[in-house]
């Protein structure tokens, strides 16, 4: 449109083709999508179309459907996922479906732990493997992690302090190259 935002966009494919299209409102939120597909042959029609709307609050968030939020504007659903927050806004915890990833913070509310865990039928949690992290100096990147499955990860960095390769207690390193 004439403010530079998406309002249409068209892809073929060897099985057919897909138009999408999208409504905003004035504040630029994305009111509906609209997907055609067809087979790319005009001279027949047997366009499929399926439409989606959308709503907001006050706040312009997603509303309606099953996007709830706390009374602090954080998402604590959105359908799929179910989040819990620490008080300074940092995740505590992820469920997806039967699976759950629970965050511990350390003294300086970098992430500590990340545990995670599997529902069983019966309901009760299983707790997967967790990993401890472990920090050499005030930063958020752990120089280290050690798993409860008895592995650890050393984490390399280069001369500028990117991660440059991560080294397993198995002899195993994984290079992270950046620029080739």
């Amino acid at each position: 449109d004439t403010r530079g935002r998406l309002l249409k966009a068209g892809a073929a494919s060897a099985t057919g083709c897909t138009v999408r299209s999208y409504t905003l409102d004035a504040a630029a939120n994305r009111t509906s999508r609209t997907v055609a597909s067809d087979d790319c042959d005009s001279s027949t029609d047997d366009v499929v179309s399926r439409t989606t709307s959308y709503g907001y609050d006050s706040a312009h968030r997603l509303s309606g459907g099953t996007t709830a939020y706390d009374a602090f504007g954080r998402t604590t659903t959105n359908g799929t996922a179910n989040l819990t927050y620490y008080v300074n806004d940092l995740v505590r915890s992820e469920t997806v479906g039967a699976q759950r990833r629970t965050w511990s913070l350390d003294a300086a509310a970098r992430i500590a732990t990340v545990r995670p865990a599997t529902r069983g039928d019966d309901g009760t949690w299983t707790d997967g493997v967790v990993a401890t992290n472990h920090y050499a100096d005030g930063s958020d990147n752990p120089t280290w992690t050690a798993r409860s499955d008895g592995g650890v990860s050393r984490y390399v960095l280069d001369p500028l302090g990117q991660l440059s390769a991560v080294t397993a207690a198995g002899g195993g390193t994984t290079l992270h190259l950046l620029n080739l």
